[in-house]
């Protein structure tokens, strides 16, 4: 049995607040004026950010974490405080090797193998990804929020894994905003010490917070974020720090760049350059298979691009379509690819010009398996395995093609197949999302986000970086293909072809009334 069915997806801290700006203006002049005379400032060695400066405290810790000058930082406090520790790893959770838990039964849902809680800790060849995780994090199971934020600023070869399913999770328990607090806090704890060991700390919690500003949405990039780290750029300057200045600068003005905001229409279909031509109408075997197939994971790869981790954290928790546009974009387009093939297969009345559009179809397939564009090949298979065409005549040896792609497929042992074959495609690669926020929401469903004693279950955190992670490694590579506004313009982005379900079927029985064989 296959899928059958087409998807249907129904700060506190200190600001500084120029007046009479708007927000880019005023990020624009901050970050001139913070960085205008550079040298001047770390050559008179201006007033320095004094360690446990409370501007850059969490805000749940803020008036804890605040010393007065008359008193004194308390030990026992800043002992208990993960963020003021030098290691955290004492604080962590972790299970006994051979040991077994309740989250691993949500996996077994996922992969085609018992996964023991050992194993489910760390990314596998199953869950996407080549090669493996590290002995320290194999037997990780949570922490606090502190301490595991404190833990993804290691940067050493053991503790890279754990720092990109950080990175990948986070936001399922700290917002972004408290994070980069966190992040800030733990620089300005350590930034000013005089032993290495500590100074190289402060220098690891930037590092993480780059990546962290990195990867945010414009959505998440709030100006009370924005702030924060141009001040951070102008205590950097004051102190000295010019590198360090220059490299939160530039990633703040990249962030803050309006180009870099997602447009409101993906301009999929090319505009026509004049009236259309009284010439014969173009149908789907005017054009190569290639050619198709190149055109369709190029549009897949503009709705792929904009996707972002957290809509898909959101859809598998709350399924708002508001809070996830791009996510919405994407799987109608799915629909729509699907129903637009059934359309074209079912329209004709003459039989041969069918089997025509039925066999293109099928070396569509083939070029889309050849790209791994999984997305459109599953939107396509759905369409010819959907019951009003399916049922249809066709001939064998293109029914025998595809039994391939159906077997790639088929649902049993938990899409073995898939899987298997998605772990193994070398990027640019577009995988199918359908799965994935099916993984997901086994995992949301058969897991709890905290441990019984209230600590983060990073176990659950492991198993959706598993599924993500996919995502990720398969964004950066793009396809060579380029643009063809004729081929564009006959696509025309599948909008003619919307029949229902019911007119489909009727179309069905009127090639072939029930009861004929």
């Amino acid at each position: 049995m296959i899928i059958g069915t087409v998807m249907n997806f129904g700060a506190g801290g200190y600001m500084y607040h120029p007046q009479h700006q708007c927000p880019e203006h005023r990020h624009a002049m901050m970050l001139h004026d913070g960085m205008e005379g550079t040298e001047g400032a770390a050559a008179k060695n201006l007033t320095e950010v004094s360690e446990g400066d409370e501007s850059y405290g969490p805000s749940s810790q803020r008036s804890s974490l605040a010393l007065s000058d008359t008193e004194p930082e308390d030990p026992e406090y800043a002992e208990l405080n993960p963020l003021d520790m030098v290691d955290v790893r004492d604080l962590l959770l972790r299970e006994s090797e051979g040991s077994s838990t309740s989250s691993d039964s949500a996996v077994g849902s996922i992969s085609s193998n018992t996964t023991t809680s050992s194993s489910a800790a760390k990314p596998t060849n199953h869950h996407h990804r080549k090669g493996g995780s590290s002995k320290i994090m194999s037997g990780l199971k949570g922490g606090s929020v502190d301490a595991l934020v404190v833990y993804a600023t290691h940067v050493g070869k053991h503790d890279f894994m754990y720092q990109e399913a950080f990175l990948t999770t986070y936001r399922t328990f700290i917002t972004p905003e408290d994070l980069i607090d966190k992040l800030l806090y733990r620089y300005n704890k350590f930034a000013h010490s005089k032993d290495v060991s500590k100074k190289r700390l402060s220098r690891n919690a930037f590092s993480l917070l780059v990546r962290v500003l990195d990867e945010l949405t414009f959505s998440e990039l709030k100006e009370a974020i924005s702030l924060r780290l141009l001040k951070l750029v102008t205590e950097l300057v004051r102190e000295g720090e010019l590198t360090l200045a220059k490299i939160m600068r530039r990633k703040v003005l990249e962030k803050c760049d309006p180009n870099q905001r997602p447009v409101q229409e993906l301009q999929i279909v090319a505009p026509s350059s004049g009236p259309k031509s009284p010439s014969r109408v173009l149908t789907l075997v005017d054009f190569k298979s290639h050619e198709i197939a190149e055109h369709l994971t190029l549009i897949e790869t503009d709705f792929y691009q904009r996707l972002e981790l957290p809509e898909l954290l959101t859809w598998s928790r709350e399924r708002n379509e508001e809070k996830c546009p791009n996510l919405v974009q994407f799987t109608e387009h799915f629909n729509k690819m699907s129903w637009w093939c059934r359309n074209v297969i079912l329209k004709p009345d003459d039989q041969a010009i069918r089997e025509k559009y039925f066999i293109k179809f099928v070396h569509i397939l083939k070029h889309l398996r050849k790209h791994n564009n999984f997305n459109s090949l599953l939107a396509l298979l759905s369409a010819l395995d959907s019951a009003p065409v399916s049922r249809l005549d066709w001939p064998r040896q293109e029914k025998d093609m595809i039994s391939e792609y159906f077997h790639l497929i088929d649902c049993t042992s938990s899409f073995k197949s898939y899987r298997t074959a998605l772990s193994e495609a070398e990027p640019p690669c577009i995988p199918y999302i359908g799965l994935i926020l099916n993984d997901m929401t086994i995992i949301r469903v058969g897991n709890t986000s905290n441990l019984a004693d209230g600590n983060i279950n990073f176990q659950m955190r492991w198993h959706l970086f598993n599924v993500l992670e996919c995502l990720r490694r398969f964004r950066k590579p793009v396809y060579p293909f380029k643009k063809d506004p004729k081929i564009l313009q006959f696509l025309d982005n599948f909008s003619d072809h919307n029949s229902s379900d019911d007119e489909m079927w009727q179309r069905s029985k009127e090639i072939k009334p029930s009861g004929n064989r």
